[in-house]
């Protein structure tokens, strides 16, 4: 599809073709461009009918293939990425690939798309993660004050909620100060690199689960069950561990510092027990509970 755009005597016009597809503009739009669309630039890299010296001296638009020159585009994000030029603003649906569009304002050179783009990703993948606190708030039926940002020094009452074999992965619940049977269905769930940090984990029952890589730093484990659970990389330093039940554990590269309640766990029993020497079990599709 040719994009359309009036032009004046004193601009020159200039034809890109992407993959086949034309776009039309002219110089001195793309003259607000960082350096491959800025003719003035681009000049000795694309070829040299980009830049006309004397803006009135032709009429006849410059085509220029970007395919020609070693550059091969996806046109719906090279629109994008123009209409950046065009408009300084980043013009796309919500459902837009932006994956796609970031790399290809990063072979066109446009840093300033790329930061703009860079922000909206963070600002979306920020979003994201607190929808899916809210929705797991929401799936416990918590009730209580919730500090928006941290969640610290919050007391929740809640429901147990069957959800094994769920994917929890990086879910971040630290200071969530939950009572521990909100956790007891949570059984061969995946917890890679969720935060449980200072959590109220009394009675939880993680047996089977993956927390591997995940921060359990300053939780209270006392009667939790983690048999069978892959820790991993796993951070428990300080951690209240005491009844807890860590037999089959795997606990390559967890930290373990300053536990309290050591001696009344199966820690050391699992430890040196010949079951955490048993490989892992390979990762299985979890169920998403965000979709």
């Amino acid at each position: 599809m040719l994009c359309k755009e009036r032009m004046t005597s004193n601009h020159r016009q200039v034809v890109l073709v992407v993959s086949g597809e034309e776009f039309c503009t002219t110089n001195t739009v793309l003259e607000k461009s960082s350096w491959l669309l800025n003719p003035k630039i681009a000049a000795s890299v694309v070829s040299n009918e980009f830049v006309t010296r004397d803006e009135e001296a032709s009429t006849t638009p410059v085509r220029v293939s970007l395919n020609e020159h070693g550059i091969d585009l996806d046109p719906e994000f090279f629109r994008i990425c123009l209409n950046f030029v065009r408009y300084q603003s980043l013009v796309c649906n919500e459902d837009e690939n932006l994956d796609g569009v970031l790399l290809t304002a990063k072979q066109l050179k446009l840093s300033d798309l790329v930061r703009v783009i860079e922000k909206k990703m963070e600002d979306n993948k920020r979003s994201t993660e607190d929808l899916r606190r809210r929705q797991l708030l929401n799936m416990f039926n918590f009730t209580g004050w919730l500090h928006a940002e941290t969640l610290k020094e919050v007391n929740y009452n809640c429901r147990p909620v069957q959800a094994s074999e769920v994917d929890f992965s990086g879910l971040d619940l630290s200071f969530v100060q939950a009572p521990g049977e909100a956790f007891t269905g949570m059984n061969r769930s995946n917890f890679r690199k969720a935060n449980f940090s200072n959590c109220r984990l009394y009675g939880a029952n993680f047996r089977g689960a993956d927390l591997s890589y995940a921060s359990l730093r300053g939780a209270d484990l006392r009667k939790a069950d983690f048999r069978d659970t892959i820790l991993v990389g796993a951070d428990l330093c300080e951690c209240q561990v005491e009844h807890a039940n860590f037999i089959g554990c795997s606990f390559d590269g967890a930290k373990m510092d300053k536990l309290i309640g050591v001696e009344r766990s199966t820690l050391h029993a699992a430890m040196h027990s010949k079951l955490n020497e048993r490989p892992l079990a390979t990762q299985k599709k979890w169920y998403s509970p965000w979709t």
